[in-house]
């Protein structure tokens, strides 16, 4: 499940964000792929040996919540599944190159909810700068066999998760 703050734009993200993230001692794992976006074939996903392709979704399922907290901040969960399919060959022509740095920061390591930001590197003047694209919290119910997803009802009844979100959402502000 990933979980966005619909009313913060990545752009508005806390340059320093990083630095203040590591310097609360939560953890960061940085995991950089490339992204290639096809108006013929769809998105395809590259990390290290693997290639995959987002198969699309035509049954979108999200859910809003609106002053979280009593705070200004309007939360849309995206309870969509996406399938990932392994490519071998059949890559497209024509597509968009985004080279990916995905910053994924914990409170613990078998913490459930973690907090990622996207950032594309862009170059120039021969200087390579990150520009954050996309951030999210994603919350991975890792108890769960049955493989369905937890309602957002229960999520936000969750008291683990309430104090890992609050945590993270801190830092953000």
């Amino acid at each position: 499940m990933k979980i966005y703050i619909s009313n913060i734009l990545p752009k508005e993200l806390n340059r320093e964000i990083n630095a203040i993230l590591e310097k609360n001692n939560i953890q960061c794992e940085i995991n950089t792929y490339v992204k290639l976006v096809s108006k013929e074939s769809g998105i395809f996903i590259i990390k290290k040996d693997l290639v995959q392709h987002i198969e699309p979704n035509f049954h979108p399922i999200f859910e809003q919540l609106t002053n979280y907290n009593n705070s200004k901040m309007n939360l849309l969960f995206d309870l969509t599944k996406y399938n990932y399919t392994t490519i071998v060959s059949r890559l497209p022509t024509e597509y968009i190159y985004l080279k990916i740095q995905e910053y994924s920061y914990k409170l613990t390591a078998n913490s459930n909810l973690s907090l990622k930001i996207m950032y594309i590197e862009e170059t120039d003047n021969y200087c390579t700068q990150l520009v954050p694209i996309d951030y999210y919290f994603e919350y991975v119910d890792t108890k769960n066999n049955d493989n369905t997803e937890i309602s957002v009802k229960d999520l936000l009844s969750n008291l683990f998760f309430k104090n890992d979100f609050n945590m993270l959402l801190s830092v953000l502000n």
